[in-house]
């Protein structure tokens, strides 16, 4: 067997899906470890939970180690979300990243070389009529694949990983795993979490984070406050071409995020990018600096094998490995620097986890 594959994860929260994925890569890898979001995740939405109950989820579901994609790389769009998570892999010494799709891998390969980003903008910029993933689906069409190969939601992620590791890791392995589509996907658990979800998950999920899920309304209320306020300006991730100004506009008479995202959303702005920019203004998020390479890995959870591969590695990572988050000035003025901001978020993210302390976690171990 091969010794270790990197998944780039939201959990949120860790499904049976999720718990399939893992187990098909033990099939050829010793140690799966998972690249998880903290405390917003890639969809534009506070975590179900905070990162420590979800990490401890996923070790208990067939993850051997997990370290956090730190905020705001855990936030942003599909391209930006990728290329962090494939960087943060290869700086810890990832030769293998596995992932689930809907469909196979020379399928997707294909779709991330006939739409790229670059081509599907351009398309936009020469008739404003069209919008981004109506651009995309023309590509595809035009390369002779099914134009809605890149609508369902594992393949966008898939092709961005693909595109990524040709630039950042381009001597790593890469293994699809189909999606088992009887399965209940996190859209479909977090649609139920006011009611009965334990049979959607595994039990040691539903044991996990019965009792501790976040209640996001406090996060919402502050962000469109913030906007109510006229506190949006400058250089807002996600925010140019006008979507902040209409953002912005659309939050003056909205009571809740739900109301906003219906206002705001049109044709060319999804609702998840809508949630996404609203995050980004309230925590100003530069586009620098999600471009930027993290610079730190955050240990969350870890079983036996994980506890192996990092003894073995560690000294071979490219960034410093922080285990007690209490301690990461340890790390170095950058690291630290950018712990802190996204530590920053995680204390904001704390008003919606009654008794999280992000400070004083520690990882969970199941040895």
């Amino acid at each position: 067997m091969n010794n270790a594959v990197f998944v780039i994860s939201e959990f949120n929260p860790f499904t049976r899906g999720h718990a399939h994925l893992l187990a098909e890569l033990h099939r050829s890898y010793d140690t799966v470890i998972c690249l998880m979001s903290g405390a917003f995740v890639q969809r534009g939405l506070p975590a179900c939970a905070h990162k420590y109950l979800r990490a401890k989820a996923a070790v208990l579901g067939g993850a051997d180690l997990v370290f956090e994609l730190p905020f705001p790389f855990s936030c942003a769009a599909a391209p930006d979300f990728a290329r962090a998570g494939v960087r943060l892999g290869a700086s810890l010494g990832a030769s293998a990243f596995g992932f689930g799709a809907e469909d196979g891998l020379e399928k997707i390969e294909k779709a991330s070389l006939a739409a790229t980003p670059e081509k599907a903008r351009a398309a936009v910029e020469n008739d404003c009529r069209l919008s981004y993933p109506k651009a995309v689906s023309a590509a595809l069409s035009a390369a002779g694949l099914e134009s809605g190969l890149l609508s369902r939601p594992n393949n966008i992620l898939a092709a961005e990983y693909l595109r990524a590791c040709r630039v950042y890791a381009p001597e790593a392995s890469l293994v699809c795993v189909s999606r088992d589509t009887s399965l209940p996907s996190s859209s479909d658990v977090r649609a139920a979490m006011n009611g009965d979800w334990s049979a959607l998950v595994p039990q040691s999920t539903y044991r996990t984070l019965r009792g501790s899920l976040a209640d996001p309304d406090p996060f919402w209320s502050a962000a469109i406050a913030d906007l109510r306020r006229g506190a949006a300006a400058g250089d807002v991730y996600g925010g140019e071409g006008g979507v902040l100004e209409r953002i912005s506009a659309a939050a003056q008479t909205c009571p809740d995020v739900e109301a906003l995202c219906e206002k705001a959303a049109s044709a060319t702005l999804t609702k998840a990018r809508v949630r996404r920019t609203l995050i980004a203004s309230y925590f100003g998020v530069t586009s620098a600096r999600v471009h930027a390479a993290p610079s730190y890995a955050l240990l969350l959870a870890l079983g036996s094998r994980g506890r192996e591969y990092l003894s073995q590695h560690k000294n071979d990572f490219g960034i410093p490995v922080i285990t007690k988050p209490a301690d990461h000035k340890a790390a170095g003025p950058d690291a630290a620097a950018d712990f802190e901001y996204a530590l920053a978020a995680e204390r904001v993210y704390s008003l919606c986890c009654k008794g999280y302390n992000p400070l004083a976690a520690s990882p969970f171990s199941c040895i």
